[in-house]
Parts: structure tokens; C-alpha cells; sequence
């Protein structure tokens, strides 16, 4: 006990001994959580915020209840119409010429009447078209019988591993069936992922009168985000695969957007066509690189009329910001602004002649590797679900003294048209 003399003011009332003052504090704590799921935010629905609150969110990309462990689709590319001279011919006159499928094996292009032209010649020329008369097949390459120089456009020599391209087809009158071709569907499947996140607490903890708000509402929410969080990674970042626990249960996991994207770009590789493994490595000129030689590619094939949408961590935020102020080594010529969507974020949209995409930063690609970016086609993207995100409250047993509860969801990604999609890996800034 503790004695003073002169005037009691607000120091002495709070010094150590008594510290009599009432605490103002905010009835909410506050949760640091990234901008980190574009994906959930793309297929809509209510979402959590960082500290408690809901926000209803319009998806572009479809969601709906599937009844099964596991998605299949199936899809197929056009009919192969490129075939391969099998050794040079220097005569431009010859009306045989060896062909196969560049690698050495059978080609099944082209078909009698085809008319083909050479597109890519290597040492030799390029532009004469032939009418292909007759063709015998060996076990490893044909042998095509041809009428040279159709249209008079100039006779080449041929150089091995010229490219010939069918141009069309061309019959006499009345004429019989030709060879029928087709091609069979490759089937694609992805598992259901079962995610729980947990929360409890004890009846003491939640019967305690707390600053900050309340623990049992606290947790929920925290579960909530970490929920969302671990999905958004999943879809992003998952790997398909079935592996059993420690007590022998099988245990699926759901491929993401990197798992089944098959373009990938690298500066070696201007086809944007890769394995898993391939990745960019190094910088990128956000010109020339990236809206030129990326986007040309990446926009082959997809609804031209339609967006795609672009995730990526803050390499291709700062990136993307060279587009956007002008700054060397881009000129600003192309378009790029900033600016709200129906979907609920703010999005950085690039224009460029081969198509256009909106840029949404990715906690989840933020937090694992921030040099990648994944560019979809949300047409051709679908969340799928076996129980789409509840909570299961009460969850603990009776004879505990407290309360417990979980977040759920068994859900899967379908990426069909997987030629729609691209990726660029291990970018490191802007050249």
C-alpha cells in the first residue's frame, strides 16, 4: 500500500501499485491475411473476409455439385495435318518422296488427293505444293507419289525434315471414298480432395470475458481464412495423386491449375509448349517477351471474344506495372489500366493484339513461388464438389468440457481444354 501527497492525477491513479485505468480496446483483433484467393473469388459464392465478415461474390468460372471421387472429361486436338520428308531430294523434279512423322516413325498424313505444300524446309525452299497421286506405306516411313509444282508457283528442293502442310484435298468427279481418318478422345481425370481445417476451445476460455472480442468467434473465423488460404493453394499448386495414411486409408489429392497446364513458355521455347518441369528462369522484357512471344502463343487457341484471366505473385505485379506507367524497358504502347470488376477485385487488364487478360495478384502463388504465372481460360474451368464448404459446429465429444468445430470441403478442379491454359515458371523481374 502505497502513499502520495499534492494533487491525485491520471499518473498516479495508473501507476503500477494501483492501475485503477479502464482499457479501450477494440472489440475485434485485427487478421493479416493476403489478397490470396483469386480462384475462390473467380467461382463465386460467399466468402470470408480476414476478420469475420461475409461478402457475396459473382463467379466467372462454373461451380456445381459432382456425385463421384473422381472428374473425368475427355477431350482431342484436330487431326495431325503436318508430315516430314524422310532424307533430303535435291532433284526438283522427283515424283517420289520419302515422308514420316519427323521422329522417325509412320505418319498417317497425308491422304491421296491431299494437296500439301512445303511450309519449313531448313536448307531448302519453301512454297511449292504437290498433289499426292498415290501412297505406300512402309513400317516406318512412305513413300508418296506426287505431281510437282501445282499452280506453277515454283518447283524447290526438298531438305530432310521439311515440313509439309496439307493444304486441302482435290477429286475427280464422282469419285470414291477416300481413307476415313479420325481421332480417338484422351481421357482426363482429376480426384476429390477432402480439406478440413478444426478449431476448439475450452468452456473456460469461451466464458471469459476477453478484450478483442470473443475466443470461440475468434477461431471460427481464423479457421475460416486458413480454410480458404489452403484451398486456394490446392487449386493452384496441387498434385493428383492416391497414397495411403499411416493406418492404411487411401488419401486423394486434387491436381491444380499447375499440375495440368501443358504450356508452359520458357526463352528457348517460343511454342509455349513444355514438360512440368520446364520453367522461364531468368527475366522477361514485358514488351516483347511477354505480350509478344507469350501471348501468341498462350492465345491460340480459346474463345477469342472472351478474357483470360492472369494469377500471379508480385514479380508480375511489378511487371505488369512497367506496362502500366510506361517505364523502361516498356514504351507504354501497350494498353494496360487499372480498374474494378463485377467479380469483386481490382484487376490490372492488358490489351494486346492476340488477346486480352486481367491480371488478379495471387497470395497463394505469392507465398510459394512468386514468379510464377498461370494464364486461364475461365470458360474452360470448373470447380467441382462432392460437399462444398460448410462448418460442422458441436463437433466435440460429450464427455469433453468445451467446444470444437471444423470447416470442410471435398472438391476437385476440372481443366478441360488444357491447350487454352499457360504458364511461365521462375521468373525472376523485368528485363
Amino acid at each position: 500500500m502505497g502513499d502520495f501527497q499534492g494533487v491525485r492525477t491520471s499518473v498516479t491513479s495508473g501507476a503500477n501499485n494501483e492501475n485503477r485505468h479502464v482499457r479501450f480496446v477494440d472489440e475485434r483483433i485485427f487478421m493479416y491475411a493476403p489478397q490470396y484467393a483469386p480462384l475462390l473469388l473467380l467461382k463465386g459464392g460467399i466468402m470470408p473476409g480476414p476478420n469475420g465478415e461475409r461478402y457475396k461474390i459473382k463467379g466467372i468460372i462454373d461451380s456445381g455439385f459432382v456425385p463421384a471421387k473422381t472428374v473425368e472429361w475427355y477431350e482431342k486436338d484436330l487431326l495431325d495435318q503436318d508430315v516430314y520428308a524422310a532424307g533430303a531430294n535435291d532433284s526438283t523434279s522427283a515424283t517420289t518422296i520419302s515422308v514420316d512423322n519427323g521422329a522417325g516413325a509412320l505418319s498417317k498424313v497425308p491422304r491421296v488427293g491431299d494437296v500439301i505444300e512445303i511450309v519449313s524446309a531448313n536448307a531448302g525452299g519453301t512454297g511449292e505444293q504437290m498433289l499426292v497421286q498415290a501412297i505406300t506405306n512402309g513400317t516406318t516411313q512412305s513413300t508418296l507419289t506426287v505431281v510437282r509444282n501445282v499452280g506453277s508457283m515454283g518447283a524447290v528442293t526438298v531438305s530432310d525434315n521439311a515440313v509439309f502442310r496439307v493444304i486441302g484435298n482435290a477429286k475427280q468427279e464422282f469419285s470414291s471414298a477416300n481413307i476415313r481418318r479420325g481421332r480417338l478422345a484422351d481421357r482426363k481425370y482429376n480426384y476429390m480432395q477432402i480439406a478440413r481445417d478444426d478449431w476448439a476451445i475450452s468452456r473456460s476460455d469461451d466464458r471469459i470475458r476477453l478484450y478483442g472480442g470473443r475466443d470461440r468467434s475468434e477461431n471460427m473465423a481464423e479457421a475460416a481464412v486458413n480454410h480458404c488460404r489452403l484451398l486456394e493453394r490446392v487449386l493452384t499448386f496441387g498434385a493428383r495423386d492416391s497414397k495411403l495414411d499411416v493406418n492404411g486409408e487411401e488419401v486423394l489429392t486434387s491436381g491444380g491449375t499447375r499440375f495440368f497446364i501443358p504450356n508452359v513458355y520458357a526463352p528457348t521455347n517460343g511454342a509455349c509448349s513444355g514438360l512440368f518441369s520446364v520453367g522461364h528462369g531468368g527475366t522477361i522484357d514485358p514488351t516483347t517477351e511477354f505480350c509478344e512471344t507469350f501471348c501468341r502463343e498462350a492465345f491460340r487457341y480459346g474463345n477469342v471474344r472472351r478474357k483470360k484471366i492472369g494469377l500471379g505473385g508480385s514479380i508480375f505485379g511489378i511487371i505488369f506495372n512497367r506496362l502500366l506507367t510506361g517505364t523502361s524497358p516498356a514504351t507504354g504502347s501497350i494498353i494496360a489500366k487499372s480498374k474494378d470488376t463485377a467479380y469483386g477485385v481490382q484487376v490490372t487488364e492488358i490489351v494486346t493484339a492476340f488477346g486480352t487478360l486481367d491480371f488478379l495478384p495471387s497470395g497463394a502463388i505469392e507465398e510459394v513461388y512468386n514468379g510464377e504465372f498461370h494464364l486461364l481460360d475461365p470458360e474452360n474451368i470448373k470447380f467441382s464438389y462432392l460437399d462444398n464448404t460448410f462448418m460442422v459446429d458441436n463437433a466435440q465429444n460429450p464427455d469433453q468440457d468445451g467446444y470444437a468445430g471444423y470447416f470442410l470441403t471435398e472438391f476437385s478442379l476440372k481443366m478441360q481444354g488444357l491447350k487454352t491454359h499457360s504458364r511461365i515458371s521462375g521468373v525472376t523481374g523485368p528485363a
